[in-house]
């Protein structure tokens, strides 16, 4: 899989876009891709509060939820600072 497709990925997780996600995971899309601020398709889901994209990619044991982007923060750290609370009881 190229760059663009684990990047389309990421928008996918961002926007909720379940049938999106979970076709490119069923054609080998990297789970733990990370762009260039260090950010995954779980921190794109987690930032913009898609908790059924969440609940999706932590049935896949594959997926690194303790990211720890450029800024310093975790996927759940950012769910906080941006006032996503559900996020960060899940």
């Amino acid at each position: 899989m190229n760059e663009f497709y684990a990047e389309s990925f990421m928008i996918a997780c961002e926007k909720g876009n379940m049938d999106e996600a979970k076709r490119m995971v069923s054609q080998g899309v990297d789970l733990n891709h990370i762009d260039k601020s260090g950010n995954n398709g779980y921190f794109q889901a987690s930032k913009s509060g898609q908790l059924h994209i969440l609940h999706y990619l932590l049935e896949n044991e594959a997926i690194l939820v303790d990211v720890v982007n450029k800024d310093e923060c975790t996927p759940l750290h950012q769910a906080c600072d941006l006032g996503k609370r559900i996020i960060s009881s899940f």
